[in-house]
């Protein structure tokens, strides 16, 4: 939190100290990227968990399961919480003052922008279809300040099979991970079993 304090989050370009991220050199930069990352991913799924009901939260740990198999190869992460999400993260005091997020509508949802090889996925808290896109041409980036669902389920992402992105349907028998992973294996060479998957 300290290095957050003094140098700000290098994943913001708008960072007004982005040139001491500079002088600190690109290894130390990446380093730090991936351990904010993590600690973003954590802090997702335990505000997730803690917003569910029961049936949801069930549902819910197939996802945290799948994506927890691939944090090691993960570039990156954004967080963007809805108001209830960060209400809660205020009663729980587990984020400080100096950690960054983005804003997300509907107030009661939240979103994960996770950089995986050279491909964003966008994963949501509630329903909603898991999307990917080129880094290069996804409409939402690290850092961005504010996302609305409404943006997420009108712009397209990539078509697999026919489909843009893919539904949560059938975790119990991993068949929308097995599909998920499939692409990853292909586009980012990171292969995984169920195995991994497995909460």
């Amino acid at each position: 939190r300290r290095v957050l304090e003094f140098l700000g989050d290098p994943r913001i370009t708008s960072n007004n100290k982005a040139n001491e991220w500079v002088r600190a050199g690109q290894k130390a930069k990446m380093v730090f990227i991936r351990w904010i990352s993590q600690y973003d991913l954590d802090l997702f799924f335990t505000i997730i968990d803690r917003s569910l009901n029961s049936d949801a939260s069930k549902m819910w740990r197939y996802r945290k399961a799948f994506w927890n198999s691939y944090r090691e190869h993960i570039n990156m992460i954004w967080v963007c919480f809805g108001a209830y999400a960060k209400m809660d993260i205020r009663r729980i005091k587990i984020f400080g003052k100096d950690m960054f997020y983005g804003n997300f509508m509907p107030n009661d949802k939240s979103c994960l922008i996770i950089e995986l090889g050279d491909y964003i996925f966008v994963e949501r808290s509630h329903n909603g279809r898991l999307k990917v896109w080129p880094k290069g041409s996804c409409p939402f980036k690290i850092g961005e300040a504010s996302i609305t669902e409404g943006k997420l389920n009108y712009t397209r992402g990539m078509y697999i099979d026919g489909e843009d992105g893919w539904r949560h349907d059938g975790s119990v028998s991993f068949s929308w991970q097995k599909k998920v992973g499939a692409f990853i294996s292909q586009y980012c060479r990171i292969k995984k079993t169920e195995k991994d998957w497995r909460p």
